[in-house]
């Protein structure tokens, strides 16, 4: 959980996001480099939360269909 209170206090100043949604990319981007896979499945079970491995599924696919990136700003938080 370390990680990602580090990651989210990173993005938070480039993001203009609710702390929920940082703190989901957050999972998202260490779920990816930890599960070294883009299947959602295998990200969702990298996911260090209480909650089960099918409600992490489920809040990576929520995040993905329902929040639209502004492609600028990761542009440049990736930049930074």
């Amino acid at each position: 959980m370390q990680a990602i209170s580090s990651l989210a206090s990173e993005l938070k100043p480039h993001l203009p996001w609710h702390q929920s949604r940082i703190i989901c990319f957050a999972q998202l981007v260490l779920g990816v480099l930890q599960a070294r896979s883009s299947n959602l499945a295998r990200i969702a079970e990298e996911f260090q939360s209480p909650a089960l491995t099918d409600s992490s599924y489920k809040r990576i696919k929520r995040f993905r269909a329902l929040y639209e990136f502004c492609y600028f700003q990761l542009g440049r938080l990736i930049l930074h």
